[in-house]
């Protein structure tokens, strides 16, 4: 039997459970698995646990527990389980077309014998944490990647943790997003941080010193990180920045006026959809973008700013890769091959200037 070592900062029920799908990889079907016994003398592991486990993968399809004669290896466990990324909405369509990247990046990356579906949880109310675990295994799923996450107020959001929570301790759970506070769970997404960084760093270079943001306020998590990463480049190079009317006080229109009131050189959209409210209103004033102003913005897909791309520099989200991330990591964690520890990987996002943008 392949060596046992506890890790810590994961549940121990957890390690042992993919210790023996791990072992169970490298045995033929219908050869049985050593003892409850011998298990728990060999890893050093209470009776209690190993049992769950076993009966983790059972109800998984991995292994087959029979009474009085022993547990013995599915000769169906290649299939690995099949995957489900469920998408949560808090009210909020611009993740909608998000989760339909990364959902495409995903179903190229899926293990062979497995099955890929999509489930959107419009939330609140958030579903019965007991009910919806009982769902994911009636339909014989056996890894979750949860899209969408963190936007509920309190205390809606702590529920939500408690559901995630809860599946990751029955299935392998990867989180599409930046790093939980609480959950230290598997987590794979795009960072577009360093690109913008870079960009604002060669327009400073260049001389331009007024800088404006199209977006202040916006209150979901991965667009207060693009509006961070902006004030932190402001704050190194000791330039001011009067923050204009927050996202939820005004309409799009009002904030595209405010900030070329501001007469900025540079904008960073923070969307694509603010983006096009900008390039029209510039183009109105007569300002010429490339010199009067430079705009640059955020885009999940090259569809989205294709009626804008010889106007402004974009950086584009690769959130199919993440996807593809989501799907060798989760096909990594149903196979036993991965490490124990929790994985962090951020995906970063591809800078394209004016004009360059190319379509399929």
């Amino acid at each position: 039997m392949q060596t046992f070592e506890k890790a810590p900062g994961r549940p121990l029920f957890e390690q042992v459970r993919e210790h023996l799908r791990q072992l169970c990889q490298n045995q033929p079907a219908d050869v049985a698995l050593p003892s409850l016994r011998q298990l728990s003398e060999s890893l050093n592991v209470n009776h209690i646990t190993i049992s769950r486990a076993l009966r983790e993968l059972e109800a998984e399809g991995v292994v087959s527990i029979v009474p009085g004669k022993g547990t013995f290896v599915c000769a169906s466990r290649n299939g690995s389980g099949n995957i489900e990324m469920v998408t949560i909405l808090a009210n909020n369509s611009f993740l909608r077309e998000t989760s339909r990247h990364t959902f495409r990046g995903l179903q190229e990356r899926v293990p062979d014998g497995s099955q890929l579906t999509g489930t959107t949880l419009m939330l609140p109310p958030l579903p019965d944490i007991n009910g919806f675990i009982q769902s994911l295994k009636a339909r014989q799923i056996a890894a979750v990647a949860f899209f969408g996450f963190g936007y509920l107020p309190h205390p809606e959001l702590f529920h939500e943790t408690e559901l995630i929570h809860r599946v990751a301790q029955e299935m392998p759970v990867v989180l599409v997003s930046k790093e939980h506070s609480l959950l230290k769970l598997d987590c794979v997404y795009c960072d577009p941080g360093p690109q913008l960084q870079t960009y604002l760093e060669e327009c400073y270079s260049n001389g331009l010193r007024r800088f404006q943001y199209l977006g202040a306020g916006e209150r979901l998590s991965h667009l207060e990180r693009r509006q961070n990463v902006f004030e932190d480049f402001l704050l190194s190079h000791g330039l001011a920045w009067k923050r204009p009317i927050a996202a939820d006080a005004a309409n799009n229109e009002t904030l595209v006026n405010l900030a070329l009131d501001a007469g900025p050189e540079v904008v960073v959209a923070s969307t694509a959809a603010r983006a096009y409210g900008l390039v029209f209103e510039a183009q109105r004033r007569g300002l010429v973008l490339g010199r009067d102003l430079h705009i640059i913005c955020f885009a999940g897909s090259p569809e989205e700013v294709e009626s804008i791309a010889g106007s402004v520099d974009i950086i584009l989200l690769e959130e199919e890769e993440v996807g593809r991330c989501v799907g060798h990591l989760l096909g990594s964690r149903l196979q036993g091959t991965d490490k124990p520890a929790p994985v962090v990987r951020r995906v970063p996002g591809r800078f394209v200037r004016r004009g360059q943008l190319q379509f399929s």
